[in-house]
């Protein structure tokens, strides 16, 4: 039995999840001296300690990947929602009867969500349930502000904090494991050009949405790349997700397609070491990206980014360090030349001017609340 379950969306090749994983991993080690540690995946990424998979990756009768998630919910001591957004739709009537307090009691489990955002609900349906879970949980840290309202709005009872996004903790997961890590920002010119990191990804089309809306976006990425290219300025894309069906080569190849045989055109391709991706993304001078996590982590190194706001969470995150709105450039909706403008202008902000208020290490002291304020404290 392991004695912690952690449940988010795992084993996508995905980098802000991977870094949920391994953040996960770190703190509950760290805060909680956990050491019977499982993810709800079927493949996890590089993590420092050891963990194990709830879902056999082969199955050999059908129904097996239920039977396995089933029996995980049950043996639990500890069932967290770990990072992200994933409280928005039900979450199955396993865990509504996990939540049920006689079966709490009898077996001394614990539920939480932590380091999650709350909502947009696809339903009210999906509301209710959602609300109804929540109010069974033992302890909730939410990433945003948003959702701690709509805690408030639910009149949910349970412990709660309002915390940070999990993924600023790289930092002091990685100065804790002794790692290369030596400052907030080390930027690399390459042959004397600055670099933009560049995130793009397709949304729409995964989700039954306006695909007018991701091409009109893309192709405006496209435009901007190619005039921030002829300045000089080496473009280095990142695949943040690296699935075979939905991850973001294409899209990539879509926007690297229009720089043709442009010079200083560079591809990190998707790793399951997320600290392999940190520290390629901490040599930038400037961060251009889709990807919420991009953000994030170019945040978390201290680099100028600038967030493509196609999501709800992507406008919380920019909220919450207090963004300049003189910089925010929406879902890539204002003009061409005013968005090439903004990432000429953050390619050259001096080192004590960046385009936020909140200092990282304030981020990363309520980040720790993820940790340092759930029931699992030793």
């Amino acid at each position: 039995m392991s004695k912690y379950i952690f449940d988010g969306y795992y084993g996508y090749k995905n980098v802000g999840d991977d870094v949920f994983c391994l953040i996960a991993e770190w703190g509950s080690r760290k805060y909680w001296k956990a050491s019977s540690i499982s993810f709800m995946s079927e493949e996890l990424p590089q993590l420092h300690g050891p963990a194990k998979t709830v879902i056999p990756k082969e199955r050999v009768f059908p129904g097996q990947k239920t039977v396995s998630k089933a029996l995980a919910v049950l043996s639990a001591k500890n069932y967290i929602f770990f990072g992200g957004s994933t409280l928005h739709s039900s979450q199955g009537r396993l865990l509504e009867i996990l939540g049920n307090a006689a079966i709490k009691r009898l077996f001394d489990k614990k539920i939480a969500a932590i380091g999650v955002s709350i909502g947009p609900f696809k339903s009210m349906r999906s509301e209710m349930a959602i609300k109804g879970l929540l109010k069974k949980m033992d302890y909730i840290a939410v990433r945003d502000k948003r959702s701690f309202e709509i805690l408030r709005q639910m009149n949910i009872e349970v412990a709660a904090v309002k915390s940070f996004d999990p993924a600023v903790l790289m930092v002091d997961l990685m100065l804790d494991r002794q790692n290369i890590y030596v400052s907030p920002r080390k930027t690399q010119e390459k042959n004397g050009r600055k670099i933009l990191g560049v995130s793009v990804c397709y949304f729409e089309r995964y989700c039954g949405g306006d695909l007018k809306r991701e091409k009109y976006r893309l192709e405006t990425i496209k435009s901007v790349v190619e005039r921030i290219s002829a300045h000089g300025v080496t473009i280095r894309f990142f695949e943040f997700n690296g699935h075979k069906d939905f991850g973001d080569k294409k899209a990539i190849d879509e926007v690297a397609k229009s720089l043709g045989d442009a010079p200083g055109v560079e591809l990190i391709s998707y790793d399951s070491n997320p600290e392999k991706i940190f520290n390629k993304l901490r040599e930038c001078d400037a961060v251009l990206g889709i990807r919420l996590h991009s953000a994030i982590l170019a945040y978390t190194a201290d680099i100028p980014f600038m967030l493509v706001e196609y999501h709800r969470k992507c406008s919380d995150f920019l909220d919450e360090i207090d963004y300049s709105d003189e910089q925010r450039i929406g879902d890539a909706s204002i003009s061409i030349d005013e968005i090439a403008g903004k990432i000429e202008n953050i390619l050259e902000y001096p080192q004590d001017k960046k385009p936020w208020k909140l200092p990282l290490s304030e981020a990363r002291i309520m980040a720790l609340k993820n940790f340092t304020e759930a029931p699992f404290v030793s």
